[in-house]
């Protein structure tokens, strides 16, 4: 239980990171990556539950949380250089493919953890990881960048 404290702790931690390229003070980066981090400890806790696998969700969340954060990191710098370079806007170029490729791979490797975890297909397990990052996309985006031009 302490290594899934660890890994949503450092999740968290690195979420405030990830936020704070797109949001525009630290307050606002520490409530974004709280949502998120929340969003992952209740959203896993659920699929579990509903599956009736609560058991599981101690090691699921620990590997959610501890490999989220490795994507995290990997897409950190992509970001800062995105937004160094002013390339923000959705515009194809290198930072947005290696955006997406990170974000593909991350579903992947989650969709992965969770056909473990619920016992299930590949492709069930990927589905819900679309759905999950499709949710906590669309909160993110709710919550903290509707006020901007998006």
């Amino acid at each position: 239980c302490s290594r899934m404290a660890l890994s949503v702790a450092a999740y968290g931690a690195v979420s405030v990171l990830g936020a704070h390229t797109s949001l525009p003070t630290h307050f606002t980066s520490l409530l974004a990556a709280a949502v998120d981090t929340a969003l992952l400890v209740v959203m896993s806790r659920v699929v579990l539950w509903a599956r009736m696998l609560s058991s599981r969700w101690v090691q699921t969340l620990t590997a959610l949380a501890g490999t989220g954060c490795g994507f995290e990191l990997v897409l950190w710098p992509i970001d800062l250089w995105q937004h160094d370079t002013g390339s923000v806007d959705p515009v194809f170029g290198l930072p947005l493919v290696l955006v997406l490729s990170v974000l593909v791979w991350n579903v992947a490797v989650t969709g992965h953890i969770l056909r473990h975890a619920l016992s299930t297909s590949m492709f069930n397990g990927t589905l819900l990881a679309v759905v999950y990052t499709y949710v906590t996309i669309s909160v993110f985006r709710t919550l903290f960048l509707a006020h901007q031009a998006i």
